[in-house]
């Protein structure tokens, strides 16, 4: 296989200055679909013409992938994490849907309570195992149960349908004070 190797002259050298470049392609390529004797001759610009829309292809594709919601990333460690997740439900205007296991964060329950007087609708779903320790925080909003024999292992909450909070830790002083979690938090742009 011979290698394709045009001569270019790089405008700032001298007249004769011209440089070899090796290419690794053929300057005859076969298109598939063309019956045999079908290779068409391409040129070194027609070529980089093609290399050209392959890169704005690729760069169109960067840049909606930008403009696509990165989650961000917390852990309980730090002890921001019942103030993270506070901020993300205070934003709510229509909607809070929580899933979890268990539901017992004194302050998670003050700020639902909070937005269901404000009129927000509040959904939540807990493990039927874990409903007293629930009530025992006096919730406004109306909490259903799982009575499968099945735990409920989901721990996320949806604001608005605009940012989920999704973890593996639920919503309990433990979980969220004492044990060691992580949550990623998607918004969406």
């Amino acid at each position: 296989m011979a290698l394709y190797r045009p001569r270019v002259r790089i405008p700032s050298s001298p007249p004769g200055g011209e440089r070899e470049f090796m290419a690794l392609y053929r300057p005859r390529v076969r298109i598939p679909s063309s019956p045999p004797g079908g290779e068409r001759e391409f040129s070194a610009f027609s070529i980089l013409v093609m290399w050209m829309k392959r890169l704005l292809v690729f760069v169109l594709v960067l840049i909606e992938a930008a403009l696509v919601a990165v989650p961000s990333v917390f852990f309980t460690d730090d002890g921001r994490a019942v103030q993270r997740i506070l901020n993300v439900l205070e934003d709510a205007q229509e909607e809070v849907i929580l899933v979890s296991y268990s539901l017992d964060e004194t302050e998670i329950m003050k700020c639902l309570n909070h937005l269901e007087r404000r009129g927000v609708r509040i959904e939540v779903m807990i493990d039927d195992s874990t409903v007293d320790r629930a009530f025992a925080k006096s919730p406004e909003f109306e909490i259903r149960s799982d009575t499968a024999a099945a735990l409920v292992h989901s721990k996320f909450l949806v604001v608005d349908r605009q940012v989920v909070v999704f973890g593996t830790g639920n919503f309990t002083e433990g979980s969220l004070r004492e044990d060691s979690n992580s949550f990623l938090v998607f918004e969406s742009p």
